[in-house]
Parts: structure tokens; sequence; C-alpha cells
């Protein structure tokens, strides 16, 4: 048994709590068993609080988990048992961020801004979905991208961890958490919403947590604990208890560490776990590491307890690399606050093969292999004559440093998962598919490509606000969805046979219709230009322009005025909704719903038709104008012009820049090539000459992407190419193919805006005047989304891989 003043920590001259890893950030790491990444035998206890609030929340669970290099700390539930909370640790120049998911970064303090307002920096986290900001009264707040933030403060302003004290959901509810300290350590005591505590933990004698106390659904957990070890879990209406074994294990440098040997389920159930315990059959940890080595599961044995089945799980690591770092030829030592895999600047993999046997007959094994970021890059599963192989790969350039990365490089941008069947002697089957992914900054999926060639994009609001449809966002943060559209898998003939191409957006339309707004849809009306087929939905028409409300233009707007990323790969169709006059079309503008134009306005009032084919003539008529001046042009050399990020190769007459490349283009980390395009697929060189397509991506575009390190050894990176027509006409797929790399083009005449416009980020406003990035010309008389230019649309970009 235990209270308070039986809490310890351990006198041994290095604190082995100091060993940092970003291996433990993954969900293995948060659920009972065995984690292969790092061959610990994790057990966590959870227990949902529910919506606090009256159910208004916010949320909260109790989690109590274990861990053996915190085994020498007995915060009141026994050594190595701790609950799980935001917590900043600040250690003279080492500063650390754990959360209550059990993630932990370690702070940048040389980046970071500790003046009240300012933001702390990280050492290992890219990605824009937390942020700590520094508030006065010594205080932290955590925002997560939820919405939702943390309150971190000291307890009694005493010590340097500053823990959590209060959650507030994006709606303003609260949840609070009372502590008090002792033995310099931090007890968690309440935990309470804006009415009631729903939570309380007793420390004497028996420790115990309650839950909903002084209510008729009081339920009262107890750890009883024996020689400060928690040795059993009882459960309320449960008759038996969890109960808990533990070995010490000499892990170097005069210290010890306890680790799980056994664990026994109210119900019967046994898992029983046996560890090594020598530095030569253990992770190993680099030199200056505060102990040598690091036990790790051998084998795992679990049995129902009712049936007698019994099932096997045995580990055998390849070679001496592990998640630690031990074995890396740079020489990088271990350093405190620092993952040491995060510091190597060449490739570094480990490896597990988990054996799965029941009744002493293998049933499958699998084979895991990381980088040295612990992402997972290969697991192989073999079962009998089958075999599944799940190849990884990332965004990351394994010569660079991780400061280098870009801030998606954790997230997985294609998965490839190989079958493989050898049933059959004489003929081995082998069938293969893939699904790729494409990130913003903040780590939004972007565009997936399904193994069907499928194609879904989502699309997010601007946080600096769009108008009436989106107010700004305070967080700051790129994470309300506008828009998903799924785009069918194209067909041989470059249709989508039929199919139609879906967006949530396109139902809100006809929640207006129905209301009275004055509007005919045409969904999916078919264009005999382009060669497509396909039935026109019925139209729905019902009252005049008058009826169209402020609110309901509001929606309509929202859901119309739809700006497409550069860089999404994605090519959309526009499904066109057209009033009566020019005043609706101005205001419904277009909704983009898949790859390709198959759209028609069904009724234009003819002043509208009129006004719009003076407009979309005029600008069509300069275009090829401009075309016909460029294809004259022969061997011209001019000196490049640099803007921005950006070379103006060749200016021609009445061009701001025929051909030009942009390094960084609308600030999307992505490389461009500008030149003009034809029908035939040529494209203009630097010297004013049309030529293939292939010979420009050799002479004009890979001399240039050469140049940028964001490009050396990334082949997945797309390069985008901003020529008319350059994906209708085949020149983006050929320089695709010439390239070995993604190609981002656009189907139809391409309008630019002056060459410094290129260096800011892509905007799409409620006007052309107000907006930036790519416009495609409509390629018949339309109505597009901008008042004040309506024979213009945002580009829809398509994404051509290599063939």
């Amino acid at each position: 048994m235990t209270d308070t003043t039986a809490s310890t920590a351990s006198a041994a001259p290095l604190n082995v709590g100091n060993v940092h890893t970003q291996a433990n950030n993954f969900i293995q790491a948060v659920q009972s068993g065995v984690d292969p990444r790092t061959g610990q035998f994790n057990l966590a206890i959870t227990l949902p609080l529910g919506m606090a609030n009256d159910l208004g929340g916010p949320s909260w669970s109790f989690t109590l988990a274990f861990s053996s290099l915190a085994s020498h700390i007995n915060s009141g539930f026994g050594h190595g048992w701790g609950v799980s909370y935001s917590e900043l640790i600040r250690d003279q120049q080492w500063w650390s961020l754990r959360l209550s998911s059990g993630e932990q970064f370690v702070v940048d303090l040389a980046n970071s801004d500790l003046n009240v307002g300012g933001r702390l920096a990280f050492q290992d986290y890219k990605l824009d979905a937390i942020r700590v900001t520094v508030l006065a009264n010594n205080q932290f707040k955590v925002e997560h991208k939820t919405g939702e933030f943390e309150i971190l403060k000291r307890v009694d302003d005493q010590g340097n961890a500053y823990v959590l004290h209060e959650v507030r959901s994006p709606e303003g509810r609260s949840l609070y958490f009372d502590w008090f300290r002792g033995n310099n350590i931090n007890y968690l005591e309440k935990v309470r919403d804006e009415k009631r505590v729903l939570a309380s933990i007793n420390r004497a004698v028996i420790p115990s947590l309650t839950l909903e106390p002084e209510t008729t659904h009081e339920t009262v957990i107890e750890f009883e604990q024996q020689s400060n070890e928690l040795r059993w879990l009882r459960l309320p209406t449960l008759d038996q208890p969890f109960v808990f074994h533990y070995e010490i294990i000499n892990v170097g440098g005069d210290q010890t560490l306890r680790f799980p040997t056994k664990l026994s389920g109210p119900l019967g159930a046994e898992d029983t776990i046996s560890w090594s315990k020598t530095a030569q059959t253990s992770h190993r940890l680099p030199n200056a590491a505060p102990i040598d080595f690091l036990p790790r599961v051998v084998l795992w044995t679990h049995s129902d307890g009712v049936l007698s089945n019994t099932r096997q799980q045995r580990y055998e690591w390849v070679g001496t690399n592990n998640y630690l770092g031990y074995g890396n030829t740079e020489g990088i030592r271990w350093e405190r606050g620092w993952d040491t895999l995060y510091k190597l600047r060449r490739r570094y993999d480990y490896s597990v093969t988990e054996t799965l046997s029941a009744d002493a007959v293998t049933l499958a094994t699998i084979t895991r292999t990381w980088d040295r970021h612990h992402l997972p890059i290969n697991e192989t599963t073999k079962q009998g004559t089958c075999q599944t192989e799940v190849v990884t790969d990332y965004d990351i350039n394994y010569d660079d440093t991780w400061g280098s990365q870009q801030p998606w490089c954790q997230l997985p941008i294609k998965v490839t998962t190989t079958y493989t069947d050898t049933s059959d002697p004489e003929t081995t089957r082998v069938r293969s598919e893939c699904i790729e992914y494409i990130y913003d900054s903040a780590g939004n999926i972007l565009t997936t490509t399904f193994p069907s060639q499928v194609v879904e994009q989502s699309d997010y609001y601007d946080p600096a606000g769009e108008g009436e449809s989106f107010p700004p966002d305070p967080s700051g943060m790129i994470r309300f969805l506008k828009k998903k559209t799924v785009t069918p898998a194209t067909l041989a003939d470059g249709t989508f046979g039929g199919a139609p191409v879906l967006t949530p957006d396109g139902h809100a339309w006809w929640k207006w219709l129905v209301a009275g707004v004055g509007l005919v849809l045409g969904a999916v009306a078919v264009v005999a230009s382009f060669g497509t087929a396909a039935p026109a939905v019925a139209a729905i028409a019902a009252g005049g322009i008058g009826a169209l409300t402020a609110s309901g233009a509001s929606a309509i707007g929202a859901a119309a005025l739809g700006a497409i990323s550069l860089g999404t790969g994605l090519a959309s169709t526009v499904l066109e909704a057209t009033g009566y006059d020019q005043k609706a079309a101005s205001i419904l503008g277009w909704v983009s719903l898949g790859t390709g134009v198959v759209g028609s306005a069904l009724e234009i009032a003819p002043k509208a038709a009129t006004f719009l084919g003076r407009l979309s003539g005029r600008g069509s008529a300069k275009l090829q104008a401009k075309m016909m001046r460029s294809s004259k042009a022969n061997n011209i050399k001019q000196p490049v012009r640099t803007v921005g990020n950006s070379d103006v190769i060749l200016s021609l007459p009445g061009d701001g820049a025929s051909v030009a490349f942009h390094r960084n283009v609308y600030a999307s980390k992505l490389a461009a090539f500008e030149t003009h395009g034809t029908e035939q697929g040529r494209l203009m060189t630097g010297t004013g000459t049309l030529d293939s397509a292939k010979n420009v991506a050799l002479n004009e575009i890979a001399p240039r992407l050469n140049t940028l390190p964001a490009y050396a050894n990334r082949p997945n990176k797309p390069v985008v190419l901003l020529a008319c027509k350059a994906g209708k006409t085949g020149a983006a797929q050929e320089v695709a193919n010439t390239l070995k790399r993604p190609v981002i083009a656009y189907d139809e005449i391409v309008t630019l805006r002056d060459t410094k416009f290129q260096n800011y980020p892509q905007l799409t406003g409620q006007t052309f005047a107000e907006s930036n990035g790519v416009f495609e010309r409509l390629p018949i008389p339309r109505i597009g989304p901008f008042p004040d230019n309506v024979s213009l649309r945002p580009g829809i970009p398509r994404t051509f891989t290599p063939q």
C-alpha cells in the first residue's frame, strides 16, 4: 500500500527519463501490447469521462499508462505508472512538450519567441497543427487544429512543470483540472466542468479513481499497490482484479528499470512477456547515453484462459540498428533533448521480424522496416504460400538534414501494396495496387489518387477569410474543408464513360432551388465539341431572380466561388448554374465538380449572352493573335530578367513573359515553366522557336530543375507547366515522360498576370481583380465566376505521371 509520502524518484546519477525519441509518437505506443518499432510492452488503462457540460463538451479521457523509462518514479499509482496529460517541462535550456495523446516534442529555444504572445518552435515537429503560445501570468496555451486548446501552468507557481489546468472547446466550454504538490511531484486531484466534478482521485491507503462522484452513477476504480508497484486493478462489478507482475533488470550504469512480465485479466486471459537482459540481445544506445542498453520483448505469449488457446509472438531484430540510433556511421553521440536519428544525414533503417505461432505451428511472419524518422517504409507479411508487401514512400531527401525536409515529410505520399500467391508451382500470381497523396504545408490532404484511378480532391478555406462565405479563422490554421470533388477514372478514350463527377457542394444548390431561388440548373449537359456523350440531368425552374435573398446569395456564393489550389493534381468539371439575367450569373458563378468541362448553360438571357460573347471573343482573339506572333519568332536571345523567384527568359511584344522559369510559383514550393503551347502540342523555347515538348523538357526545363536543391533526389515532386492546352494536346504527358516526374498542367488557354504575381500566393476573390493565380479562358461563351471578367475561371489543373 502507498500514499503520497511514499512517492520516490531514482537516486541514480543519470535520469533515464531523459532518453528522448520520436519513435513513441505513433499509435502503437498508446495501446496495450508490443510496439514492434521499439520492442516495448506498453500498458495503458483508458477511461473516457464523457462529454462535459451537459454534453456540450469538451471531453477528456483518464489514461493511466506504464513506461519502463519512467519506472524509477512513483506518482501515486505505482512505479512507472502515470496519468497522461499535456505538460510542458522547463529544465534550464532543455524544454519539452508532452501531449495527452502521448506524443512528445522538444522545444527549439533558439527559434522560439518567449515574449507574451510569442510562439514556441520545435526541433522535431514540422506541421502547423499544434501551436504553443506564451500567455501572461507565466502560462502557455496549446492550440490544436481541431479548435480545442489547453492552458498549461505550474501548480502553486512551483517546479519546472507546466501542467494541464484547462481544456476549452471551440465553442468556449471548459473542463478544469485541480492539482496539489507533494515531494516535488504534481498530483492530479479532480477533473470538473463548469457545473460539477467528473472525476476525483483519492490517494489515501488504496489509491482510487471515482467517476461521477457523489451521484447515483458513482463508480470507484481501485489501484492497489505492493512494494510501490501497481499490483491489482479492481473494477466494480468484477469479482477478480487485473493483476500485474514486473521484473527489475540492470540496464548498465548502475541503473535498473522495471518491465512488466505478466498480466492476468479478471476473466482468465493471461499475457506473459519475456525480455532480453544483456547488451548484446537488447537495444544498445549511442555513446554518452544515460544507460547502456534498453531491454526489448523477445517473446509475448497470450492465453485466453478459458479454452486454453495460446498464441505466441516472437521478435527478432535484424542487425544492430535500432530506433535509438546505435551503430550509426556518422559518429553521432547521444545528446539530451535530441532524437539521435534526427541528427543523421545518411540513410539509416532498422528492422524486426515478428513470428506468430500457435501450438508450435507458425501462422505468419511479419518483417517491418522503419527509416531514420521512425516511419514505416516496408512491411512484408508471409502466410503460407501468400505474401503481402506494403511499401510506403515519403517526400524525404535522405541525404539532407531534418531541418531541410518538407513540412509533410512524415506523411505518406505513395503506398504500394503487392500481393503474391505461389500456391501454383507453375505460375506465381502477383498483383499490385497504389494509392497516392498530395498535401499542403499544414498536412491537409489535397489530392488522393486511388488504385482505381479515381481522384478525390479536397479544397480548404483560406484562414484569412473568404468574404461573407467564410469569416477569418482566429487560429490562422488551414483546417476547414471547403469542398471535396471525386473524379472517375479516365478511360482510354479520355472520357469517364458516362460516370458522374461528384461533389458534396452540389447538394447545397438543390436546397436553395427548392426554396424559391430563380435558377435553371443544368447538370452534366453534353457539349458535342468535347466528344463526350452523357444524358442531361433534368433542370428545375422556379420564380425569378428577385426571390434571391441575401442569405441565399451568400450561401450559393460560398458553394460556387471555390478556389482550386495549384499542385492538387486534379482536373475538375464545371457544373453551371445560370439565371435569367446577368445579375444572377454574377452572383451564382460556378461550381467545380471534376475533370474537364462537360457542363453547359441551359438558359441565358439574350443580354447576358451578348455581353458574355463579346468579352470572351475579344479575349480569345487576342490570345490567338499572340500565339501567331510567337510562332514566327526565331532564335531571339535576350538577357534573363529576374523578378523575385522568377527568371523571365523571353519577352515578345505584347507579352509580359513569353518564356519564364519560376522557382517557387505562387509560394507553393513547386517550380514552374511558363511558355506558349500550340494545338499540335509544341512548346516555345527560350529563343522563341517552337519545338517538341520532349526537347523543351530536356533543354529548357531539366537543366533549371537540376539547380534547385528542393528537387534533388525527389523524383515524385511535381513541376508545373504553364502552357496553353498542354494537358489536352499531350505536351504535359510528354514532359512528364521525359523528366520522369509528375507534371501539373492545364487543358485550356491559360491566362496569367504579370510575372511578379507568380511570386505571390494564389487567391480567388469575389472578382477577377481581387484574384491571383492561373486562369483559363472558357472554351465557349459562358458565365465564369468573376463578374468583372466572365470569360475566365480559375485554372483547373491535372497531374500527368510518367508512363
